[in-house]
């Protein structure tokens, strides 16, 4: 609320400046976003995809994001992540691909902690695999996981 002089007073106690990124690992998580824009360093059209982890429970609502490339060379990393979620769509050959029919299909994020051009820390989603129980959730250090790269 403002106060007399028209300020609004807010408590920062306790609030950290930046971002601490989730350990590496394997995350349960939800396709929360996608949209189609162009990349800045290319300007070609990339799709950008923001994840909802759901499990494990510490993480849950933190999200993590990707982008895809739409050029030729580069459909092979969109295709695997389409084929990780349960669309029933027929990845072969041409198709028509609705943003809005992705949102909230489940997926297991492989999830890398790296580093920022800044030196800060950062997630990088390196692969999206079927939530079919396959893969055991957790959070944990790259030695103890098997990340797939």
């Amino acid at each position: 609320m403002a106060n007399e002089e028209g300020a609004i007073r807010i408590d920062l106690t306790g609030v950290s400046v930046g971002f601490e990124p989730v350990e590496a690992g394997y995350y349960a998580a939800t396709v929360y976003n996608v949209r189609q824009k162009l990349s800045k360093a290319s300007q070609q059209p990339m799709l950008e995809v923001q994840f909802s982890i759901t499990e494990p429970a510490e993480f849950a609502g933190r999200r993590l994001f990707t982008n895809y490339s739409l050029q030729p060379q580069a459909l092979w990393k969109l295709k695997g992540f389409l084929q990780a979620l349960p669309t029933g769509q027929d990845l072969d050959g041409a198709i028509d691909l609705s943003p809005e029919d992705l949102m909230g299909l489940p997926c297991v994020l492989v999830v890398a902690v790296g580093e920022s051009p800044d030196g800060s820390p950062n997630n990088s989603v390196t692969r999206v695999l079927p939530d079919d129980g396959s893969v055991a959730i957790g959070a944990g250090t790259e030695e103890g996981f098997d990340l797939g790269f």
